[in-house]
């Protein structure tokens, strides 16, 4: 916007000075990208990617801000709101500033993980104008990754030892040693293949333990070398041996090492375990099977309750199944192996905290400590143990000591009555004042019937349990103490964000350095003793210069605070002395399902049409870093609305897209409330948040308008199309699926009478789909493009209705709804011969007479017809293979297949030339072609060699038939010229088409042709020609069948009738008819003569004409046939046959009309340029007169020079006819 404004100085009343404020408010335009460029397509976000990188580490990154403005922008970066600045692990050096007007700035990100195996993403804005807008949002992402150090064998199978046992007495006591036959070694591997760093490493075990390694703490290096560790398997007691043994790494989840071995004597030999013992064992854990003995087990096998696997393991009969009294096993246990080991290591690590470690027995109290035991007094202090058998067996309890030890358990083995308890005495014996003494005890429980392998069967091993207890004490003399020297790899930890009951690890390294050892213990901060972190081992014994690896646990329990940041003061009790404490700081984040829902979840859903389904999109938006779980309930008594998807996870900060389904069957609005479950984690442990939406919807009824209510589309050429544009309107404002459907009928020509022909396919076709379905939004206009082709010459109209469909596209309802109406007059090309004229050598034969040569009434009944489908198909200069099967059969041996139709035709029409003798005049003939429809074509005359394809020189054999031969010549000579042989005409014009034929070679000749016009009909043509000898004798039979004019039954004086000789050679030729057959045909008539020739005989003069006359007047009303012989002079009988009809006037028929009125008709005139004069009416029909009257036409002679006057005079062709006509002036 643009600011002006006046600033006046004023001093006392007097105005000193005016200054004129101009000045042009903008918005900031601030570009922020990373330094390569990335950005998320979907939304826009600045993407900032650190990848992968080690605990420990830091990395850094470069966001650019550009300053595209024309004056200072100031900026600020900030996180998203709801996250804490100690829980992101991206840090901007420098969150606010000024940039200048077309500067920029780099500000560098550092990526500085909190916790190791974990995916960290967090979202910064970018504001500008004191945060009024935001610029770009910077999304940082990276992974911490943890060490990846592998063990080698995660399984190792000592198998059985032998021991010998010896009594002696000690302490006045009997106890039995046993003195090792041998011991079994074993091997396992450590290495760190995929890290960059160096973690140390711890394996937690006993020096008691029967399993002994050789390295039982150490630092991997990461060069790719492998840490060799020899496992020793010296037993003392015989019984199996069955150990997890944990393997303690940095910022990596624990590995778990499975012991297995035997320890025979000769007073006890129990069962050799194996991997079918261990599998089985594992198999009865997770059944809840090993808390009772075989005894019991084997009772229920017996009684059908329990049946035998083929792995040799019990399971649970499903028909009779369990009932046990008082079973208390109620817990799931952790068994091996793991799916999980990154998680479920860490599981198994606190499985005893949790209660999901399988046991025997359980221990009264886990850690004893001695606190200040001074040798002044006394030099033995004891507490008591109380361990309390869970099984429903007899159990063996052992403790595995030494007897060097200052700490001791009397008594070492004891045995457990079912459910019951024994008590044990933990003894601390020290020798040295002022020192600290620990002591890491193991003992296996396993059923008494397990000591000797006969006792049991197979399925009936059980494998020992394995139990821990720690003592800790110290000799330390009032008002001494041993000042620790000790420091934890990082004094601050922090959890990334975990939902409820969730659990989230980190470990932690307390390193001795001083040159004493080291006592520690963690204490908690909170008086319940309920604290969300837990540490494991919680305390310990640390030599000088050693150190060990805690595992940390953060597991939040849901409280009802308005905070979600949890922190906690640890205080660790180092040498059990309160001025030795260390604070540890830990800071953790419980996330919860935070969603952003739009208009505080009113959501009106898009209105639909009756039985149709809308569907609206709504768009939710998680504000949570962590992955949320949902799950929509809907209210069931209303099935017309449903969302998609029903259940489903948010990703970090995602929006997701749900879609509101809506359908009902009537009109009306519903409202239906919704409620959006969603939580982190798993929702069985603890529910999550729950947002109220309320869905607003809505049914009408649609229809649908037509542009125009009516539309004459005019005429349309059959073969041809047009296309129509349908505009359809959507008057409500809801979608609707429709489908269009036509009912075509059919007009005469006065558009009076209608006449519906549901038979006749639809000569309007949907071109964007073609059955006619489509859909059309509220209020929206759609195009429906339409064909429209026409297959008959006729008057059409289209009637275009609709109906509406449901999503299944099926109907609505049974009423139909009607759209427009479409009318169309379907046209094709027709041309028609109307006037025939010969010139030079044919310049003698009449009208009439060339009209039979040449066929014409044929042709044009052809040419009336209607076009084929295929004729509409293809245009003229098309090559085709069958033109006919006798005169074409060599174009399919020459030409590849054409795309013209075969011919409808049943035989050629024959275009015959009048013979002459060689060397004479050519023999022309003029037609007169006009366009008879209302439409332009073309038209076009094709010769054989107009039809051939060239072929390549490999394809041409050399050898032609003699037809072709004789075509080639004819063709090459031009014997035969149609001129012009292709051009347009316009409706309603004409052209005058010149067939000339060459009198050069002696015999008949005959060139087959077609006539084609435009995209209609096409005619097969015989052009035929004759060429006589001097001094030869030829007589020319256009037909050899006569077709008499009709005769009215009963009418005074029936005409006369003509019937044209010609003859074509160079001699006079005598002609005779014979009239005997005459006189048989009166005698089959009664005597009367229904036939009679009045010119039985004459002379045929060369090159002329001879009419006959003759007279034909029926009896009947019917068809007469009569054949008549012609004698010839010195040439063979000529045999002819005259067809005739006679005809009551009372009863017509329409054929006979046809031809009466087309006998009277009178054409138009064809007039040729190159003649001196021309005759307006060429034709005179005088039609019935009575005897003894006159009546006069009039014709015009048009002289066609400009400068020259002509003279002229009157040939009659036909002598005896001059007494009944006179021409003036003449």
């Amino acid at each position: 916007m643009i600011y002006v404004g006046t600033a006046s100085c004023i001093y006392g009343n007097q105005l000193v000075t005016e200054l004129h404020l101009h000045g042009i408010g903008k918005f900031p335009h601030l570009i922020v990208r990373s330094e390569d460029g990335s950005a998320d397509e979907n939304t826009g976000n600045v993407l900032v990617r650190f990848g992968d990188m080690p605990m420990n580490n830091s990395m850094k990154r470069e966001v650019i801000l550009l300053n595209q403005s024309a004056f200072r922008v100031p900026f600020r970066i900030e996180g998203l709101p709801g996250v804490a600045k100690f829980d992101s692990a991206f840090r901007f050096t420098k969150t606010e500033g000024i940039i200048e007007a077309g500067k920029r700035q780099t500000i560098a990100v550092k990526f500085q993980p909190k916790a190791s195996e974990q995916d960290y993403r967090d979202y910064f804005n970018v504001y500008t104008q004191q945060g009024n807008l935001i610029s770009a949002v910077v999304e940082c992402s990276g992974t911490a990754l943890g060490n990846t150090v592998q063990i080698n064998h995660q399984k190792l199978l000592f198998g059985q030892v032998v021991a010998v046992s010896v009594k002696r007495k000690q302490e006045k006591k009997k106890r039995t040693a046993f003195i090792h036959d041998f011991k079994t070694t074993r091997i396992i591997e450590l290495s760190n293949p995929l890290s960059s760093s160096s973690p140390r490493f711890q394996i937690f075990t006993s020096i008691d333990s029967p399993f002994h390694f050789s390295i039982e703490n150490g630092t991997l290096s990461n060069d790719g070398s492998k840490l060799t560790i020899i496992v020793t398997f010296n037993p003392t007691y015989p019984m199996g041996y069955y150990k997890i043994v944990p393997i303690l790494i940095e910022h990596q989840a624990p590995l778990l090492l499975e012991l297995i071995g035997t320890c025979h004597t000769d007073s006890g030999k129990p069962p050799v375990l194996n991997e079918r013992f261990i599998s089985n064992f594992k198999r009865h854990v997770s059944r809840h099977l090993a808390l009772y003995p075989f005894e019991i087990l084997n009772d229920y096998l017996n009684r059908g309750k329990l049946m035998l696997e083929q792995t040799g393991s019990l399971i649970e009969n499903e028909e009779s199944g369990l009932a046990i009294e008082n079973k208390k096993d109620e817990h799931d246990y952790l068994v091996l192996p793991f799916v999980n080991p990154l998680k479920d290591n860490f599981l198994y690590w606190f499985s005893n905290e949790d209660q999901t470690k399988f046991e025997y027995v359980s221990l009264s109290e886990t850690c004893f400590l001695f606190d200040q035991c001074s040798l002044d007094t006394t030099n033995e202090w004891q507490q008591s143990l109380t361990v309390t058998n869970l099984t429903r067996g007899k159990i063996t309890f052992v403790w595995l000591q030494s007897d060097s030890s200052a700490f001791s358990i009397s008594p070492i083995e004891a045995e457990i009555a079912p459910l019951k308890s024994t008590a044990f005495r933990v003894i601390f014996r020290p020798t040295i004042v002022d020192t600290f003494y620990t002591k890491h005890f193991e003992g296996y429980a396993f059923y008494k019937n397990q000591r000797d392998f006969t006792l049991v069967p197979d399925y009936g091993v059980m494998l020992p349990v394995q139990v821990d207890l720690t003592c800790i004490g110290n000799t330390l003399r009032v008002n001494h103490e041993v000042i620790p020297i000790c420091q934890f790899d990082r004094d601050i930890l922090i959890f990334p964000p975990i939902s409820d009951q969730n659990s989230i690890y980190q470990t932690l390294t307390l390193t001795n350095n001083g040159t004493t050892p080291l006592l520690y213990r963690f204490l908690s901060s909170n008086d319940d003793g309920n604290s969300q972190f837990l540490f494991k081992p919680s305390n310990g014994y640390i030599k000088a210069g050693g150190y060990t690896i805690i595992i940390v646990r953060y597991k939040p329990i849901r409280s009802n605070l308005s905070t979600d940041i949890h922190q906690e003061r640890i205080t660790v009790r180092l040498n059990e002395r309160e001025k030795f404490d260390k604070i540890l700081h830990v800071f953790a984040t419980q996330e919860k399902a935070r969603l952003a829902i739009p208009n505080d979840g009113h959501i009106h859903a898009l209105t639909t049409c009756v039985g149709l389904t809308s569907e609206t999109h709504l768009q939710i938006k998680s504000l949570t870093r962590s992955q949320v779980e949902f799950h929509w309930s809907l209210d069931r008594t209303i099935p017309s609305i449903q969302i998609e998807p029903e259940t489903g996870s948010f990703e970090p900060y995602e929006e997701k897209d749900f879609v509101i389904t809506y359908k009902r069957k009537d009109e009306g609005k519903i409202i239906m409330s919704a409620k959006l479950n969603c939580w982190i984690g798993d929702r069985s442990k603890q529910g999550g948040e729950v947002y109220h939406v309320t869905i607003h919807a809505s049914t009408r009824d649609g229809f649908l308008r037509a542009g125009e209510t009516h539309h004459d589309l005019g005429s349309i050429a059959l073969g041809t199309s047009t296309t129509y544009d349908l505009y359809l309107t959507n008057g409500g404002d809801c979608l609707l699926r429709y489908r269009l459907f036509t009912k075509q009928i059919i007009l005469d020509n006065n558009q009076k009478s209608t006449t519906n022909n549901d038979d006749q396919m639809s000569i309007l076709e949907f071109i964007s789909n073609r059955d006619g379905r489509g859909e059309v939004d509220g209020k929206a206009k759609v195009c429906v493009p339409c064909r429209i082709h026409p297959f008959s010459r006729a008057y059409y109209q289209i009637e275009i209705f609709y109906e509406l469909l449901n999503d299944s596209n099926e109907r609505l309802s049974e009423h139909t709804h009607h759209l427009c109406t479409l009318t169309v007059h379907g046209v094709y090309s027709h041309l028609a011969f109307i006037d025939i004229l010969g010139s030079q050598q044919a310049a003698s034969l009449s009208k009439g007479l060339l009209t039979k040569a040449f066929n014409l009434a044929k042709i044009n009944a052809l040419l009336a017809k209607e076009p084929t489908a295929d004729e509409l198909t293809y245009a003229i200069n098309s090559h085709r293979e069958e033109l006919d099967e006798t005169k074409f059969q060599k174009l399919r041996l020459k030409q590849n297949p054409s795309p013209l139709p075969p011919l409808e035709q049943p035989e050629a029409i024959s275009f015959n030339f009048n013979a002459a003798p060689i060397n004479s005049a050519p023999s022309e003939v003029h037609l007169l072609l006009e366009n008879c429809s209302d439409l332009d074509t073309t038209f076009s005359f094709l010769f054989p060699k107009d039809l051939q394809c060239e072929l390549e020189y490999w394809a041409r054999t050399g050898d032609f038939t003699e037809d072709e031969l004789n075509e080639m010549k004819l063709q090459d000579n031009r014997i035969f010229s149609i001129q012009p042989k292709k051009g347009i005409l316009k409706k309603g014009s004409n052209v005058t088409i010149t067939i000339s034929y060459k009198h050069i070679f002696a015999g008949q000749h005959t060139l087959p042709a077609i006539f084609k016009v435009g995209r209609s009909r096409q005619i097969m043509l015989n052009l035929v020609g004759t060429s006589v000898e001097p001094g030869e004798c030829f007589v020319q039979f256009y037909s050899t069948t006569h077709h008499l004019l009709p005769v009215e039954l009963g009418a005074q004086g029936a005409p006369v009738q003509q019937y044209e000789l010609y003859n074509g050679g160079t001699v006079p030729i005598h002609f005779q008819v014979d009239m005997n057959q005459l006189e048989q045909i009166s005698s089959s008539n009664y005597g009367f003569w229904v036939l009679d020739c009045l010119t039985p005989e004459g002379i045929l003069a060369p090159n002329k004409s001879f009419v006959t006359q003759w007279v034909f007047n029926p009896l009947e009303s019917r068809e007469y046939q009569f054949n008549i012989k012609i004698d010839l002079e010195n040439c063979e009988p000529a045999y002819l046959t005259f067809i005739g009809s006679g005809f009551d006037k009372r009863d017509m028929s329409l054929e006979i009309t046809k031809t009466l009125q087309e006998n009277l008709e009178i054409n138009k005139q064809l007039n040729l340029n190159d003649r001196l004069a021309s005759l307006t009416i060429d034709r005179i029909h005088f039609g019935n007169l009575p005897l003894f009257t006159k009546q006069r036409q009039i014709t015009f002679l048009k002289n066609q020079s400009n400068q020259d006057s002509i003279s002229f005079i009157w040939h009659v062709t036909n002598p005896e006819q001059v007494r009944h006509i006179r021409i003036q002036p003449g």
